[in-house]
């Protein structure tokens, strides 16, 4: 869910210059998690399986990961703020600010 929310904010927060660096980066993280996250929760389900139930444990692990998924998501919002809050912003006024900023660019005597 986190990273469905994440791939449109990365197109608005990055400069045009580095996006498919950061999309690039993105992609490899998701694939990491995916990859891992499973092998990791089975892992901690067969170590303790036996002592303490198993689940109860992975259920720790998997809520570690919302908290750090939060944790990413509130860097994220707070780099924003520190730049240009686009994240704010409703998606009409994003449209009108990039229309402003096209017709500045290709009208504009110092480009």
């Amino acid at each position: 869910m986190f990273m469905s929310s994440y791939w449109p904010c990365v197109k608005l927060i990055i400069p045009s210059k580095l996006t498919t660096t950061a999309y690039g980066l993105a992609y490899c993280m998701q694939n990491l998690l995916l990859v891992i996250g499973p092998a990791v929760a089975g892992i901690i389900i067969d170590k303790t399986e036996l002592t303490s139930g198993g689940y109860l444990w992975c259920a720790v692990f998997l809520f570690g990961l919302s908290v750090a998924t939060a944790v990413v998501g509130l860097v994220v919002l707070l780099w924003d703020c520190n730049g240009t809050a686009v994240l704010y912003l409703s998606l009409i006024h994003i449209c009108r600010c990039r229309r402003l900023l096209t017709c500045r660019s290709r009208w504009s005597p110092y480009h």
